[in-house]
């Protein structure tokens, strides 16, 4: 059962080359760490070599000096959850949209838009209060740090 999991991960550091790293983090789970450049890129790739993939979530976290995009995509063909992973600054918090490459992406992005500020380029309808009140204020993005106190005192 071992090697399935070696061979996988030498087939997914072939497939990736130099434009990211691959970690294998348990049986049928592999983070692939890269460039907001590279994602698409990467995403072809993986879908060209590996086959059929449904992204089952986008998530975003605020670290203390960039913010971090998780982009979970289950492979049927392999059975495993590919985790890819990019970071893209507080400054100007944007990476590619994938909704050109995964059509199912186009929720998980909006999500993210509206709930940290993530601003996905290429995104064909990426808009705010997508799940937050229609009254929410533009600049109100309830899951960053320096949001995350208003209201308190």
């Amino acid at each position: 059962m071992e090697r399935k999991g070696n061979d996988l991960l030498d087939k997914l550091t072939g497939i990736i080359g130099p434009l990211g790293k691959v970690e294998r983090r348990g049986p049928k789970r592999y983070y692939v760490y890269t460039s907001s450049e590279n994602i698409k890129e990467i995403v072809n790739k993986l879908l060209k070599e590996l086959g059929d993939c449904y992204i089952s979530a986008i998530t975003g976290v605020e670290l203390e000096d960039c913010f971090r995009v998780y982009y979970h995509i289950w492979n049927f063909t392999e059975s495993v959850l590919l985790s890819i992973i990019t970071e893209t600054s507080k400054e100007k918090p944007e990476v590619p949209s994938l909704t050109d490459i995964i059509p199912g992406a186009i929720f998980h992005e909006n999500e993210a838009y509206d709930l940290l500020g993530i601003k996905f380029i290429g995104h064909p309808n990426l808009r705010k209060n997508f799940v937050l009140p229609d009254n929410s204020p533009p600049d109100y993005f309830p899951l960053r740090m320096s949001q995350s106190k208003r209201g308190e005192s």
